[in-house]
């Protein structure tokens, strides 16, 4: 955070993490790409690569709070790129879709099966809510805002 503050003075950093709802949770922490709120991600992580380094308890706030207490009025969105480390889901459907609308989001999932990708939680809910997938590429899903395909 420190860093950011420093070389991202015009960003807004908040030292947080998005989820369902408003409160704080438990963050597990390897120092690595893998670190997560989830309790099952955990698990599997620590089965590859040993007990966290530490557990630390975090803010978490819905993205529709911080995007209401941060994003200038009026100011739309473009994209939305989600790394939630399997909380992808929860993140998604932590906005307020009818508010903010960004032409693009991307999130990841990890299966290499179309069929299956077609069929997941995420991929029905983005559908839900007028959004269609675009690309998929390796593990990056890309959606569309609906309107923007007619």
């Amino acid at each position: 955070m420190q860093l950011l503050s420093i070389f991202r003075k015009r960003d807004v950093n908040i030292n947080a993490a998005v989820a369902g709802r408003n409160g704080s949770i438990k963050f597990h922490c390897w120092n690595s790409v893998y670190d997560t709120i989830s309790e099952q991600e955990a698990k599997e992580i620590r089965q590859k690569m040993g007990p966290e380094k530490e557990i630390i308890e975090v803010k978490t706030y819905r993205l529709e709070t911080l995007l209401d207490k941060f994003l200038p009025i009026n100011q739309s969105i473009d994209f939305f790129n989600i790394d939630a480390e399997g909380c992808d889901l929860e993140v998604l459907q932590s906005n307020n879709w009818s508010k903010y609308r960004p032409r693009l989001v991307v999130f990841e999932d990890h299966n290499n099966n179309i069929d299956e990708i077609m069929i997941s939680q995420e991929v029905l809910f983005m559908k839900s809510v007028g959004y269609k997938l675009r690309s998929w590429n390796i593990i990056s899903l890309i959606f569309i805002l609906q309107e923007e395909t007619a």
